[in-house]
């Protein structure tokens, strides 16, 4: 089993930074779902953790952080949310060399629950 409070015990474990800005640096057009781009331009989400981790990362996040059904719905894509965030999981374990981590990205669901909502 990992243990991540033991890697990080007696040494500074390094985090990738912001996907989104990266993929919109790459051309992802405003208004656009990113983790459609998992699907449609895998290789960019590649280059953009090879970046990282070139860069010194030791750690990579996916690219998933709207990747929930309720999030995902904005965008036509509700039904996607398996296939999508597979895919994200797919494209870091498949750059990411010994040594180094991936991590899944998990945000928010952009709406408000009951009772609040």
């Amino acid at each position: 089993m990992f243990d991540l409070l033991k890697l990080v015990e007696n040494q500074v474990l390094l985090l990738d930074g912001a996907m989104g800005t990266e993929l919109i640096r790459s051309g992802l057009p405003p208004g656009h779902c990113p983790e459609a781009w998992n699907e449609e331009k895998p290789e960019a989400v590649a280059a953009i953790h090879l970046s990282y981790l070139a860069a010194g990362s030791r750690a990579i996040l996916t690219n998933s952080f709207g990747g929930n059904r309720l999030k995902l719905a904005s965008y036509g894509l509700e039904n996607r949310a398996y296939d999508l965030n597979f895919q994200a999981a797919r494209i870091a374990r498949s750059v990411c060399p010994d040594g180094c981590y991936v991590g899944g990205s998990i945000g928010p669901t952009g709406k408000f629950l009951q009772p609040v909502g």
